[in-house]
């Protein structure tokens, strides 16, 4: 699924339990979001979440526990381009992170590059505000 050379998960397929157990997960939080949210998001507004691990903790570290990002551009391809999201008119993607560094901003690039979709990094969020 990856290697030391590559630091990012070839695709999505490698991770079937998401699609399987998405709403058995959803149903098991109840968010208060008085409490969570910063920033409430547009109803046109898509808020993907990086977590942004090659900047949070050593290689080695990430690789150890089996944690991977989908890189820019097969997050676009995959989980927007080829999904079931559709472009509005009015739709933008917002990326959330603790860590707003060149890995993050690569997303926002490839969103707006590969998708034409008005992007931004949100950041100065607490980890649950980003959540």
């Amino acid at each position: 699924c990856f290697s030391s050379r590559n630091r990012f998960s070839t695709s999505l397929d490698v991770f079937p339990m998401v699609d399987r157990y998405l709403d058995v997960i959803r149903n098991a939080f109840e968010f208060d979001n008085s409490k969570c949210c910063a920033r409430i998001p547009d109803s046109e507004e898509t808020v993907f979440h990086f977590r942004n691990y090659m900047s949070e903790m050593p290689d080695w570290r990430a690789y150890a526990v089996g944690f991977s990002e989908l890189s820019p551009n097969k997050t676009a391809q995959e989980l927007f381009a080829s999904s079931h999201w559709q472009k509005g008119k009015d739709d933008h993607i917002t990326v959330t992170s603790r860590i707003p560094n060149k890995y993050a901003r690569a997303y926002v690039e490839a969103f707006q590059q590969q998708l034409g979709v008005p992007s931004e990094l949100i950041s100065n969020q607490s980890g649950i505000q980003d959540f």
